[in-house]
C-alpha cells in the first residue's frame, strides 16, 4: 500500500511539474511581469532594463506584453490598459529632439525594385532656404543628433475610475526593430 502511494505521489508530482512547467513559465517570469507593471509607467528607469527586455521578448514570441502578476491574495493584477507599437526609422515619432530644437525628418525611396529607403533625421535651431534658379538649398544652425526610439507605450492603471493614472506616452530604444534596407543619416 505504501509503495502504491509513493508511486501515485511521484506520478502526480511529475504530471504537475509537466503541466506547470510545460508552458515554459517560471516563478521568475511571474516576478518579472510584476516588475514590468511597476517599471513601464515610470519609463523604465535605472534598474528596469531586464523588465524592458522581458517585455520585448514576450512580444517577439507573439505573447501579450505582460504576463501573470499575482497580487497578495493570489489573484491576477489586470487593472490596467496598455497600448503599444513598434516605431520604424521612417516614422517621425521614432525621433526626439531636446526642448527648443526642431526635428527635420525626411524619407526618400530609391525607386529601385529592392525598396531601399534613406531616412534623414536631425535636430536644429534655425533654418534658412536660399533659392537660385530652379533650385534651392537649406542650411541649418545648431544641428545635433536626435534621440532614437523604436518602441512606444502608454499605460493606464485603474482606467475609468477616480483613481486612474496615465503614464503618458513613453518611448524606448530596444534595438530590436530591424530597419532593413534603410540608410539612416543624422546630419544634413
Amino acid at each position: 500500500m505504501l509503495r502504491l502511494a509513493r508511486s501515485t505521489v511521484a506520478l502526480s508530482l511529475a504530471a504537475l511539474l509537466t503541466v506547470g512547467l510545460g508552458s515554459g513559465a517560471s516563478a521568475a517570469d511571474y516576478d518579472m511581469d510584476c516588475k514590468l507593471i511597476l517599471c513601464l509607467p515610470a519609463g523604465f528607469p535605472e534598474g528596469c532594463g531586464d523588465a524592458l527586455d522581458h517585455m520585448v521578448d514576450r512580444l517577439r514570441d507573439g505573447k501579450p506584453p505582460i504576463g501573470f502578476c499575482a497580487m497578495s491574495d493570489g489573484s491576477e493584477f489586470n487593472d490596467y490598459d496598455l497600448d503599444y507599437r513598434w516605431l520604424r526609422a521612417e516614422s517621425s515619432a521614432a525621433w526626439a529632439c531636446p526642448d527648443g530644437k526642431r526635428l527635420r525628418h525626411s524619407v526618400s525611396y530609391d525607386g529601385e525594385s529592392d525598396g531601399r529607403r534613406e531616412v534623414t533625421a536631425f535636430c536644429y535651431d534655425t533654418s534658412a532656404t536660399r533659392r537660385f534658379g530652379d533650385g534651392h538649398r537649406s542650411s541649418y544652425t545648431g544641428v545635433t543628433e536626435p534621440v532614437r526610439s523604436d518602441f512606444e507605450a502608454r499605460m493606464q492603471i485603474s482606467p475609468d475610475t477616480s483613481a486612474a493614472w496615465d503614464s503618458g506616452i513613453l518611448r524606448a530604444y530596444t534595438g530590436r526593430v530591424g530597419d532593413w534596407r534603410t540608410t539612416i543619416r543624422t546630419r544634413p
